[in-house]
């Protein structure tokens, strides 16, 4: 197996620029859908200013006609000026009628541009949660038994080794040294990722406080620190021993 340069985690370079490689794709991905969007919201905020000026105009012209129509009470009642005032009534109506389905489209526009806002926002959402979970499985799901196994190296004088299990993801790690009566005693637990990407540990042995546990799993999902993370469960094992 050739050599490989690997960070201070146990990365290898190769595993990094996937990483990198991942990410941008991801970054792109964003920047599409955010440029999409602003170009649907955008063109219905033109619409909704168009149906804005379109009320506006038949309101003006609505007004015109009910002063014509106050104009024509003041003349005398003749068949020509009646005949005009039905007109104009006919046209009123349908106005109001126009009026009224404009008022309508206006409310399903904002309710559009409402849900619109919403959408961009949940995309932004998604999107910061597919990049954080993209970072956490590059970093967790897809790490090698070569590359563990380069980043753990110089723990093995500790008495630090692991085996991967059949359950997808879960990993056995075992220290021997910390028993000075017995050296080559085994103290084991393992490590688990959930289907929220978080670390979880089960069957440590010997048994483990449930609270020294918790609060080293808390740490390392919060920092990715995997070095401390194993230097804390050594130290409980060791602690454990005097109890």
């Amino acid at each position: 197996m050739s050599a490989a340069t690997a960070s201070p985690l146990g990365f290898t370079h190769n595993a990094l620029n996937q990483l990198k490689k991942s990410r941008q794709l991801l970054n792109n991905y964003v920047a599409k859908q955010t440029a999409e969007i602003n170009q649907i919201q955008s063109q219905k905020k033109i619409i909704y200013e168009q149906q804005c000026e379109q009320i506006k105009e038949k309101i003006q012209e609505l007004q015109q006609i009910q002063r014509h129509r106050g104009v024509a009470s003041e003349e005398s009642d003749s068949d020509g000026i009646q005949q005009r005032l039905n007109v104009l009534q006919a046209k009123q109506i349908e106005l109001e009628r126009e009026l009224a389905n404009l008022h309508l489209e206006k409310k399903g526009l904002q309710k559009s541009l409402n849900a619109t806002k919403e959408e961009e926002k949940v995309a932004f959402t998604k999107a910061e949660q597919v990049r954080k979970s993209k970072e956490r499985i590059e970093k967790s799901k897809q790490v090698t038994v070569e590359d563990l196994t380069i980043g753990l190296v110089k723990y093995r004088e500790l008495g630090l080794d692991f085996v991967r299990c059949d359950e997808n993801g879960a990993l056995k790690f075992q220290f021997t040294k910390i028993d000075a009566t017995d050296v080559d005693r085994i103290f084991g637990f393992t490590l688990k990722i959930t289907n929220d990407d978080l670390y979880v540990v089960d069957d440590c042995d010997p048994f483990l406080d449930d609270d020294v546990v918790m609060k080293l799993v808390n740490e390392l999902n919060e920092t990715e620190d995997y070095p401390y993370f194993m230097r804390g469960m050594r130290r409980a094992f060791q602690e454990s021993l005097n109890q």
